[in-house]
């Protein structure tokens, strides 16, 4: 890959992406490569991800995406809305992939991984969706396995205790949409609650991977268990349906192939090799969107347990 040409499209997505989410139906730009009647071409590109394909003729000309922008090809892929996302049992030792939630909600998420701070305290990695419920929770909330969705209220299944998230930032009608990076958060696991590292069936992280377009993934999450895709663009800046009437903005994200489904928000995103790449945090019926890992666990100063 030209890295010129990769860098500039970085650059584009990172600090130009308003020339093409201005447009209707635009929902976010990044790097990727050109597919050509569903064959990837291993030609570099600028990803232009919409939430519905319309013909050409049929849109305004102000609205219509060049087919180049500043001497660079486009590729215009349809992923539908974005929105935040089985293994429902309760599981005792506590394993990531399954269902958790707050108490006292009415939905469910995933336990993506386990972490730990510079005292060794550990933690349960998620989004703030899930822990938080988009920055609304106090810190010190139960946190329950499994979730209140697929199980109760009960507090024989708390299993944490919400402990600090990444606010997530809201744009208002008279401003530009301020930037999101990650929508994570921890929750304290209880002194009593026997767990381990592994996540369910792909079993021990072995560290932290790099990212790259085309390279295969998997996950392991509360709704749809097992599934395995492909990285198809990077450095995505994104706009994410949140369903409260503002959609954020999340930049420099991952987009993967479609393994998710509503409830598999939070599940830790890994390569073929079992290293960690990526934070998994909402999607559609055509893409997986993920916040990057190494981010995640700088932003709330946190390692994964790996063994």
């Amino acid at each position: 890959m030209n890295s010129l040409l990769q860098n500039t499209i970085i650059d584009i997505s990172h600090n130009h992406y308003d020339i093409f989410l201005n447009k209707d139906n635009v929902i976010g730009i990044g790097l990727g490569n050109k597919v050509k009647n569903g064959i990837d071409t291993g030609e570099t590109c600028i990803h232009v991800l919409v939430s519905k394909k319309i013909p050409t003729n049929d849109l305004n000309p102000s609205q219509k995406i060049p087919e180049t922008y500043l001497g660079i090809k486009t590729d215009v892929i349809e992923a539908g809305i974005v929105k935040p996302f089985g293994l429902t049992d309760k599981v005792r030792p506590l394993i990531c992939g399954y269902s958790i939630s707050p108490a006292n909600t009415n939905y469910a998420g995933t336990a993506g991984a386990i972490v730990e701070d510079k005292e060794k305290n550990r933690y349960i990695l998620s989004n703030n969706h899930v822990l938080a419920n988009k920055n609304t929770m106090p810190i010190g909330t139960p946190i329950l396995q499994p979730g209140v969705l697929d199980g109760s209220n009960s507090a024989s299944n708390i299993v944490a205790y919400l402990h600090k998230f990444v606010v997530v930032n809201f744009p208002n009608s008279n401003s530009k949409p301020p930037n999101n990076y990650t929508d994570c958060a921890i929750a304290l696991i209880k002194p009593n609650i026997d767990y381990s590292p592994l996540i369910n069936t792909i079993g021990a992280v072995k560290g932290i991977g790099d990212v790259s377009v085309g390279m295969g993934v998997k996950k392991s999450g509360r709704t749809s268990g097992y599934s395995t895709g492909k990285i198809s663009s990077t450095n995505v800046s994104i706009i994410v349906d949140f369903g409260n009437g503002t959609d954020p903005l999340f930049k420099e994200q991952i987009v993967t192939t479609s393994i998710a489904s509503p409830g598999d928000s939070g599940s830790l995103v890994v390569d073929n090799y079992n290293y960690a790449v990526g934070l998994l945090m909402s999607g559609s019926n055509q893409i997986t969107v993920c916040n990057p890992i190494k981010r995640v666990l700088t932003f709330l100063n946190v390692n994964l347990v790996t063994s």
